[in-house]
């Protein structure tokens, strides 16, 4: 029950446990502000294509009802005005997308779905027969994963749940800095997530994954090369040494209102209840 007008709410302190894991949090490779937006920049050019893409061909969706206004008023319209019709979108098709499209992931699912099929494709390995291989119905069997070389984050833009499972993700594709699949996992500055969405023309995009293959992409890759320390696994390597790991707490304190005792807001209850009665009408 919220406290009467004029009483001054009271808070204690609630401190609250719970099990955490008893190995060093992942940390993201530290970067430079400037070099991260050099970055951000060189990945703006990448992806201007693709914008300039979107923006000259694709219609932006104005939702269901819009589309199946238009498939009521085709129905509807004159044959010979169709045919004219369909003649004319056929000389007016839209040049083939760029090629940097296909050396990317854009959002949050596509960069998971690239990362998972690439930790799949390592835990099966080369020496299982075709025959032993899970695959998904319609999967080619004999298909290999494009590998990706880099994974941009805009943090800030996003909950910590979002990407904070990264590092662990990486590190279960290319366990050690040597690896010849690491993939460099870089930290975009705050803003980003505007730019890129005006570079690629959608309304709202934070994470983006880019191929080693990516078409144009050279410039970029390189500078992350150069700047971008690899991902610490050291975590791994701890839990890896089969030692006995003490068990880990973590406490938390917060601020809470008091509440009174239920016997107490029953009896308030009560009272403003006979009082609702009382009231004239």
């Amino acid at each position: 029950m919220p406290p009467k007008a004029g009483s001054e709410q009271r808070y204690t302190n609630k401190t609250t446990h719970s099990l955490a894991s008893p190995f060093p949090d992942p940390a993201w490779p530290l970067v430079g502000l400037s070099d991260q937006e050099t970055v951000r920049d060189l990945l703006c050019e990448l992806l201007a294509p693709i914008g300039k893409y979107r923006r000259d061909h694709v219609e932006p969706s104005r939702g269901k009802r819009t589309r199946k206004r238009k498939r009521v008023e085709d129905k509807t319209a004159n044959g010979a005005d169709n045919t004219q019709d369909s003649m004319t979108i056929s000389k007016l098709e839209p040049p083939p997308v760029p090629e940097i499209l296909h050396g990317l992931t854009v959002g949050y699912n596509s960069t998971h779905r690239a990362l998972e099929g690439l930790i799949r494709a390592r835990r099966i390995g080369p020496h299982l027969r075709n025959s032993d291989r899970p695959q998904d119905k319609g999967d080619n069997e004999d298909e290999t994963p494009q590998q990706l070389a880099a994974i941009f984050v805009d943090r800030a833009s996003q909950p910590k749940i979002i990407h904070s499972h990264l590092p662990l993700l990486l590190a279960a594709v290319s366990p050690t800095s040597q690896d010849s699949s690491t993939i460099s996992l870089v930290t975009l500055p705050n803003g980003s997530e505007e730019k890129l969405s005006t570079a690629l023309q959608i309304p709202r995009v934070s994470m983006i994954g880019v191929f080693r293959d990516a078409q144009g992409a050279k410039p970029v890759l390189d500078l992350i090369a150069e700047k971008v320390p690899p991902l610490d696994a050291s975590w791994l390597q701890v839990q890896g040494e089969g030692k006995y790991q003490p068990l880990k707490l973590d406490t938390k304190t917060a601020k809470v209102p008091v509440l009174p005792a239920k016997s107490v807001r029953r009896e308030q209850a009560r009272i403003e209840d006979e009082k609702r009665v009382l009231e004239p009408r």
